[in-house]
């Protein structure tokens, strides 16, 4: 049995506590979920990407600040920060989509940074975002507002910002949307906000959760028209998850499901996949893909486990 991760305290949350939700929502039976080892294992793949990625430029050049947003952010914090132990840093909104709060928390957050840099004699903010992606809407929407913010006049030339958008698609192809956004986003802004330079990094692969209520563990319960976003979430107290062969179809490894919601014990095994070394669940896949898997099972597992890292910070419990 997967020994959990703890949940850990709280990012700075501007918007609903998920880790507060836990405690007040009531458990469902998850039933028995299959799970394709292909596209699990192309979701640790993508995890190591953002990982890795993240380690080097944070290594570089520490961000002051990384911002995640809700839906579409919160499976990167929770594998992010088991890894690196963001909580100084990490600050998690509501999606931008809603009129009102999101957005005024957003620019009043962005504020309070920029005046705060000020007062301690810095010129230079370096900020990084994190989120899901598909046509490059929601992307063009938080840079809109940051630039926005940035070209008020007590900031134009008083603070300058490195922003990095980590731009997380599911699927490999990009859309030609997305393309031509990213295009009009990248590079040095100087005649909208002169201070500021955008870098854009694409990460592409599975993501469990992407639309999907049951998978993802976070269920919006407001509509476009309220000014707040709101949440609920979903939990299962009981439950099997089946991992399957995509193309052979045979059972590869199974494991029972205990007070999580779905995305948290997917996250959680692929913390134990690509950050320790050895645990009696990935004995399991490890055996199940090696005796009844196909040759890309066997491919992926081998790739995943290669790029393992012993990164300190997780913490189990």
């Amino acid at each position: 049995m997967m020994k959990p991760i703890k949940r850990l305290p709280s990012a700075d949350w501007q918007t609903d506590d998920l880790h507060e939700l836990w405690a007040e929502a009531s458990a469902e039976s998850l039933g028995t979920e299959f799970v394709a080892i292909h596209a699990f294992l192309d979701y640790c793949r993508l995890l190591q990407d953002v990982r890795d990625s993240f380690l080097v430029q944070d290594r570089q050049s520490p961000f002051d600040r990384v911002f995640f947003f809700l839906r579409g952010g919160y499976f990167a914090f929770a594998y992010l920060n088991m890894t690196f132990e963001l909580l100084d840093r990490a600050v998690i909104f509501g999606g931008l989509n809603h009129g009102g709060q999101p957005v005024d928390r957003l620019k009043d957050y962005l504020r309070k940074l920029a005046s705060a840099a000020r007062d301690q004699g810095k010129r230079r903010l370096r900020l990084l975002l994190i989120d899901e992606v598909k046509s490059g809407t929601g992307m063009g929407r938080a840079l809109n507002i940051i630039e926005g913010v940035l070209r008020e006049d007590e900031w134009r030339d008083a603070i300058d910002c490195d922003l990095t958008f980590y731009a997380i698609r599911p699927g490999q192809k990009m859309t030609s949307e997305l393309e031509g956004a990213a295009k009009r986003w990248s590079g040095a802004r100087r005649n909208r906000a002169p201070g500021l330079s955008i870098a854009i990094a694409h990460f592409a692969g599975h993501l469990p959760g992407y639309d999907d209520d049951r998978r993802c563990g976070i269920k919006r319960t407001s509509d476009n028209r309220d000014p707040q976003k709101n949440y609920d979430l979903v939990k299962h107290a009981t439950g099997k998850v089946r991992f399957v062969c995509n193309r052979a179809k045979p059972r590869i490894a199974f494991a029972q499901l205990e007070r999580q919601c779905l995305v948290e014990f997917l996250s959680n095994l692929a913390v134990w996949l690509t950050n320790k070394p050895t645990g009696s669940i990935i004995s399991s896949i490890q055996f199940g893909v090696e005796s009844r898997g196909c040759e890309h099972c066997r491919q992926c597992f081998t790739e995943v486990r290669k790029r393992s890292s012993a990164t300190s910070g997780f913490q189990f419990g």
